[in-house]
Formats: structure tokens, C-alpha cells, sequence
């Protein structure tokens, strides 16, 4: 009888000789060579976006509401007059949002409502951003404010990209093939990434939200300035059959 030892010996005898039969099935049956082509390149941003919250607090449920309406308009407004079109902006209902300590029973907690609105908004016209952001950042009821950038034609970028970086793996493959004294036939294979902003890779893209559920907030100290430049980057790998 064998015993239980050599059992689970064999068993994982076993699964290793199935895997490794996998592996080997997954590559091709015939020589080649694998080459890895990267390629980063800056542009200039020519739109952004900006999230930002309003938040009202006051005791009247219908005076919290007459204060959010009001701001909201204002920041309807604002943003008509440097030439946002309704259709980049993109303003959620508004909601009651209630905090713990707001539920305390006690003589120094008074009740008070509290409403919020999120807003997004598209800038197709970069001119007028210094001017936007500090008209919304003045606002003392504004909150959880960020921005990002990017490019109106990001798929002709990305199409860019993906020519040069394929032309980065071809020229590292001929470097293989001469060393090996053999020489490219026809591709087999390509995978690619995901066209990567180098700052979002980084942590660095856009800036980081401004949490404050506070309806008395300051001016919010943080550079919201356009970029000199957004880096981009992209890499893939392609697989030649050698002859």
C-alpha cells in the first residue's frame, strides 16, 4: 500500500509536470525573439477639469436650502461668464449629509442641517483658467477641490505613441538579431500598456482633494496653475520570428 507521503509526492509530481506542460504550450514552436520598446513624450495640457463640493450648514432646513441655491447659481454664473458651456458642467442633487456628532443630544449641540452638492466641470479654454479658479476658490462654502489635465485629442496622442514605441522594439530586436547573427521575419505577437500620464504613475498627477466639511473654510492655499507640460508614456512588446 502506499503510503500517504508518497501519495502527495506524486500528486505534486504531478501538477508541476501539468504546469510546466502549460507553460511550454503557451510559447511558440518556433525561434524567436522578444523585444520591449518604451517611449515618453511631453505635451501641453489644453483642457482640465475641476471637482469641487459646495457645503451648507444652518439650524432652518429652508435656509440651508435658500444659502446652497444661492451659491449654486453663483457658481452657475461664474462659470457662463468665462464661457463654460452647460454641457461641461455637471452639477449632482443636492443632498443632506448628517455627521455623527450631529446626532449628540446636548444642550451645546444645537441641530443644524447640512446640505452638499458635487460639482464637475470640463475647461475647454485654458485662457480663462487662472481667472475661474480664483473666482470658485473664493467661495468660503467650497470644498474637497481638485484638478486634473489632459488633451482634447488623447487617441491621436495615444496612436503617436504606440508608432514610436513599436519602432523603439524593432530597433532593440534588430540590435538582438545582429548580435545573434540571425535575422527578423515577420511579427507573431504584440501586447501594449495603457497609454500612463508620468505624474498619475508618479502620485503627482492633478492635486490631491482638500478635505473640509467645514462651511467656514479659508481661501484654499494650493497652486492650481496649468503645467508647462504633460508626460506621457506607453510601452510594449512585440515577438519576431527569427530566421
Amino acid at each position: 500500500m502506499i503510503s500517504f507521503k508518497k501519495c502527495l509526492q506524486l500528486v505534486l509530481l504531478g501538477a508541476a509536470m501539468i504546469v510546466k506542460m502549460v507553460y511550454a504550450g503557451d510559447l511558440p514552436n518556433h525561434r524567436f525573439i522578444h523585444a520591449s520598446g518604451e517611449v515618453v513624450r511631453a505635451y501641453s495640457a489644453d483642457m482640465g477639469e475641476i471637482n469641487f463640493e459646495l457645503t451648507e450648514l444652518h439650524p432652518a432646513p429652508e435656509k440651508c436650502l435658500e444659502l446652497m441655491l444661492r451659491d449654486s447659481e453663483d457658481v452657475f454664473k461664474l462659470l457662463r461668464e468665462l464661457g463654460i458651456s452647460d454641457d461641461d458642467i455637471l452639477a449632482a442633487n443636492i443632498k443632506r449629509f448628517i455627521s455623527p456628532v450631529e446626532y449628540l443630544d446636548t444642550p451645546e449641540n444645537q441641530k443644524k442641517y447640512r446640505l452638499m452638492r458635487s460639482f464637475h466641470v470640463v475647461v475647454r479654454d485654458l485662457q480663462q483658467w487662472d481667472q475661474l479658479i480664483k473666482g470658485l476658490t473664493r467661495n468660503p462654502s467650497l470644498g474637497n477641490f481638485t484638478v486634473n489635465f489632459g488633451r482634447s485629442d488623447l487617441s491621436q496622442v495615444q496612436a503617436e505613441m504606440l508608432n514610436l514605441a513599436l519602432e523603439d522594439a524593432k530597433i532593440q530586436a534588430k540590435n538582438m538579431s545582429n548580435m545573434l547573427g540571425v535575422k527578423l521575419d515577420v511579427v507573431t505577437g504584440v501586447s501594449q500598456t495603457s497609454l500612463t500620464a508620468v505624474a498619475s504613475a508618479l502620485g503627482l498627477g492633478g492635486t490631491p482633494p482638500v478635505r473640509d466639511r467645514s462651511p467656514k473654510m479659508t481661501l484654499i492655499p494650493r497652486d492650481f496653475s496649468v503645467p508647462a507640460q504633460l508626460r506621457f508614456s506607453m510601452s510594449v512588446n512585440v515577438m519576431y520570428r527569427i530566421k
